[in-house]
């Protein structure tokens, strides 16, 4: 892991990819999307910042205090919230049937959102998914279609039966009203944390990184935001250092949801903007919270 020491401040860190370096981990409240209060978007789901006092006891001690407090661990609950496909669904998207391509959360919350307001959803998945993001998101009563061994693979697929079929494709990053609806956990952050110094945000194909980012900065200039990848998946970062997106050959890491070869051209301009520095974590330091 390429490590930034933080040696002074208070640093957040959206939970997803397995974040060693943090103070505090923010999530969602276990699988109560009932909530009526500390909205992430519409779709209810309050989030729950727990402090930690050092840098290296974080993860452990944010384990411990999440499952104190949900009774649940961190591989049996989805971190980010649902709402980015309400938001736009809102903005007046309408259609029978929608797609989208994801390893899990995004298409937990299309499943989600889908059901919510009376549509068909197909969720196209790479086969590597593990059976239990597969089994939740047909849970919301989704199609599961399992294609591809990695994000890219699935999404190319995904975008393929949209034109064959005339469904409606929601991207699950490269999309500025997605990544709007995500970037609404900075808000909930700066709520819980409003003295935040860093926010560190896992990294895929770039949508949460952009959301988050561009919220947190315009709430507070100050607050400096780490996008965080896998060693073997760092896509935004090469994007970054060649200054436009650029494809990976391969990637190789045991962070599916994060496991994306190419990050959102939409979006890249907000994570130029946005992000102040991007770190990679190697797989055996994940290991631990999986």
């Amino acid at each position: 892991m390429n490590r930034r020491t933080f040696t002074k401040g208070i640093v957040a860190a959206v939970a997803s990819l397995s974040l060693a370096a943090s103070f505090a981990m923010v999530g969602c409240g276990g699988n109560d999307s009932s909530s009526d209060k500390g909205q992430a978007a519409s779709s209810g789901v309050e989030l729950q910042v727990f402090a930690a006092n050092s840098l290296e006891k974080a993860l452990p001690e944010v384990q411990a205090l999440y499952t104190e407090k949900t009774g649940t661990t961190f591989a049996d609950t989805q971190f980010k919230a649902s709402g980015d496909l309400v938001a736009q669904l809102q903005g007046g998207a309408s259609a029978d049937v929608l797609i989208t391509a994801s390893a899990g959360n995004h298409a937990q919350g299309v499943a989600y959102a889908a059901k919510a307001y009376g549509c068909k959803a197909v969720i196209v998945m790479p086969t590597t998914t593990p059976l239990m993001k597969v089994d939740r998101t047909k849970s919301y009563g989704a199609e599961v279609v399992l294609y591809g061994n990695v994000y890219d693979e699935a999404a190319a697929h995904a975008a393929k039966l949209a034109e064959e079929n005339g469904y409606t494709f929601i991207h699950p990053f490269d999309d500025p009203a997605v990544a709007t609806g995500q970037g609404t956990i900075a808000m909930e952050i700066i709520k819980e944390l409003p003295t935040v110094d860093y926010i560190l945000v896992p990294v895929g194909g770039g949508g949460l990184a952009a959301g988050v980012s561009t919220l947190a900065k315009l709430l507070n200039p100050k607050i400096k935001v780490i996008g965080v990848e896998p060693a073997g998946a760092n896509c935004l970062q090469e994007s970054l250092k060649a200054g436009k997106p650029v494809t990976l050959p391969s990637v190789s890491t045991i962070a599916d949801g994060t496991a994306v070869k190419t990050p959102g051209k939409k979006i890249f301009p907000y994570l130029q903007k946005g992000l102040d520095d991007v770190i990679t974590v190697e797989d055996d330091e994940l290991i631990i919270a999986f």
